[in-house]
């Protein structure tokens, strides 16, 4: 008589297989509560660390975030733009974690501002990340967020030249939809 073990074997590999399958075919969507982050936001960024940056507790206020979701409903990857010091905008990715935040990085070109006024464009290679909890649903969407923003500014050659020196920051955002 035949075992039937190889065969139930078989078979459970070969639900796992398909389980595995259609998990890593799903749409990209966030899972748990987490709230679709959508339009326009008023920021304040507040320093709580730095080296060779602005001053810790410096507050920045009326900075402009903006998020465009990449689905039509729900939460999913959202596309932040934000309006840096020096006007530039920098924009990138948002995902959507399980924990019910939405987290990003991106690495750009930057200038360094000089002690006399002055301003050396493309000074600096950033890195920023940042991190953004959703909060006071209106429907599915946030209508505000709170989060962390940390950005690391390295001198390019032209900012060696110009003693521009290497740094960090790390900032506590608190934003309202407009």
């Amino acid at each position: 008589m035949r075992s039937r073990v190889p065969f139930l074997l078989r078979l459970a590999a070969m639900a796992f297989t398909m389980a595995l399958a259609s998990s890593l075919a799903a749409p990209v969507q966030a899972t748990g509560a987490t709230l679709r982050l959508s339009g326009s936001f008023q920021v304040k960024e507040t320093v709580t660390a730095s080296h060779n940056g602005d001053a810790v507790g410096h507050v920045f206020r009326h900075r402009k975030f903006r998020f465009a979701p990449t689905c039509k409903n729900g939460a999913c990857k959202s596309v932040m733009t934000r309006v840096r010091q020096d006007g530039t905008k920098v924009t990138y990715a948002t995902h959507p974690q399980a924990d019910g935040t939405y987290t990003g990085s991106t690495t750009y070109p930057g200038a360094c501002f000089l002690r006399n006024g002055g301003t050396v464009a493309n000074a600096y290679h950033y890195r920023e990340s940042v991190v953004v909890r959703p909060a006071a649903p209106s429907g599915t969407s946030a209508a505000s967020f709170k989060g962390t923003l940390r950005l690391v500014f390295t001198p390019t050659a032209i900012g060696n030249n110009h003693n521009c020196t290497k740094g960090s920051e790390s900032l506590k955002l608190s934003g309202v939809k407009q």
